[in-house]
């Protein structure tokens, strides 16, 4: 009996992004599902709170398997030098949301911003519902594709994420 040909596997490059939390992750899925290209695989990983320290280690840990990494933080934890130093060292593209990722949320939505990350947080809450932050279907309804398009050029965050995703440097 004749062997069947083996099909060829072309290996897809990927793009790994380390998120700090739920918020970030909901958004950076949506991102992944507007934006990213066939050629690759876009995993989001979520932290579940933390540390930004611990959320650059881990990118970090990753790097090694990936064409490219990168790491979804909050400023409100400030990340100290030697990890910094480390994620230049490991190739890894820090995105840093100011102060929150509730912050850049409410910038892409063109709604002023607190320098607070609790205001940000409940600001956000009241746009998106109160108990749905963290959800990717409620994000959604608030983040069509054609404002996130727009905002893209004005919120610097919002373009470094697609950049990533898209396999590019941001």
């Amino acid at each position: 009996m004749p062997r069947k040909a083996k099909r060829s596997v072309v290996a897809r490059k990927s793009v790994f992004i380390a998120a700090e939390g739920y918020v970030e992750t909901a958004f950076l899925e949506i991102l992944r599902e507007y934006y990213s290209l066939k050629e690759y695989k876009v995993s989001v990983k979520n932290r579940r709170g933390g540390s930004s320290d611990q959320t650059v280690r881990y990118a970090c840990n990753e790097a090694a398997d990936h064409y490219s990494v990168a790491a979804v933080i909050d400023a409100d934890m400030p990340l100290s030098d030697s990890v910094l130093r480390l994620a230049q060292k490991c190739g890894v593209h820090v995105i840093i949301s100011t102060p929150a990722i509730e912050g850049t949320l409410l910038k892409i939505l063109g709604i002023a911003h607190s320098d607070n990350t609790d205001v940000c947080k409940r600001e956000f809450a009241e746009c998106v519902g109160h108990g749905k932050t963290t959800h990717k279907a409620s994000q959604k309804m608030i983040f069509p594709k054609a404002l996130l398009d727009r905002s893209i050029d004005d919120v610097e965050e919002l373009r470094a994420m697609v950049q990533v995703i898209i396999g590019n440097s941001p």
